[in-house]
């Protein structure tokens, strides 16, 4: 609620949106993982289609604001204060139920027999845990239609629409990242692979919002997320790696996405503070 109430008294400003938003990338992580734990889809790669759609849309949006300047945080009368509410309904509602008899159930438990016999068997066999996964899926890529389709509509010509869309590759090498590595290395290693994957997109989503602020040119290609992809890649194709070697450098991704994001980080908040001038903690001139 504090975009909104900064809006509302007028207080909201860039440097308050960096902020924001800025700690809102992270949280993403903690806000996939808790939906998690009531879905009850770790250790597969369900999970990582509900990170990475997550983090790839957030990315978007702060895709879109670099190019039409409006940053949409909603569609209709549905948006970022809505899924919040959503995401603090759920909670309540998995206080009284058995999460694994809920989640465990199957599409065609649910459904009348009428509307089950309707759809393709692959389908209703979902168990309701996958369905939700897939429900969020096609929401969130009505929302990255949207927002191409309104930054295309904003260029007005080709070449500029194709830049634009180049700035898209590097978060969806991100994305797709982790669906390379073999699925006992994703149930074995969820948490670490999750980690490097969300520091990294967080990364470059900060990126992407101080690009967008100081008006800098952002890099279509960015190195860490070809590092990254080609880093899991390789785990994939390598006969030769065992799992504790793959494991061993999954850790160390997590420690060098961290490292790479806070260092970063200091120096993009440093280059920000000398430009107002401000202190780092507090925002006031430093003349006072």
């Amino acid at each position: 609620m504090d975009g909104k109430q900064a809006r509302r008294t007028g207080a909201s400003s860039p440097l308050g949106q960096l902020f924001d938003h800025g700690f809102d990338c992270i949280c993403n992580m903690a806000h996939c993982a808790i939906s998690s734990a009531y879905l009850m889809n770790g250790s597969t790669r369900w999970y990582f289609l509900q990170q990475c759609t997550l983090q790839y849309s957030f990315f978007v949006a702060q895709w879109e604001e670099y190019y039409t300047h409006v940053l949409p945080h909603s569609t209709g009368q549905i948006g970022v204060t809505e899924v919040n509410y959503g995401l603090g309904l759920l909670t309540i509602f998995m206080g009284f139920v058995d999460r694994e008899a809920f989640w465990l159930q199957q599409l065609k438990d649910v459904l009348p027999y009428a509307i089950s016999s309707c759809l393709p068997p692959s389908l209703v066999h979902l168990e309701l845990r996958y369905m939700s996964t897939v429900g969020w899926t096609c929401m969130v890529t009505v929302l990255v239609i949207l927002s191409i389709l309104r930054v295309c509509n904003h260029l007005d010509t080709n070449r500029a629409r194709f830049g634009a869309a180049c700035n898209l590759l590097s978060p969806l090498m991100v994305g797709i990242a982790p669906f390379l590595l073999p699925l006992e290395y994703i149930q074995d290693n969820t948490r670490f692979i999750s980690v490097a994957t969300g520091l990294l997109f967080s990364h470059i989503t900060k990126k992407q919002i101080v690009y967008s602020m100081a008006k800098m040119t952002f890099a279509s290609i960015q190195l860490d997320a070809l590092f990254f992809f080609f880093i899991c890649l390789w785990i994939r194709c390598d006969e030769r790696l065992t799992e504790d070697g793959a494991f061993l450098a999954i850790k160390a991704l997590c420690l060098w996405h961290a490292f790479r994001l806070c260092h970063w980080a200091g120096i993009a908040i440093s280059q920000i503070c000398k430009k107002l001038d401000i202190w780092c903690l507090r925002i006031k001139h430093k003349a006072d």
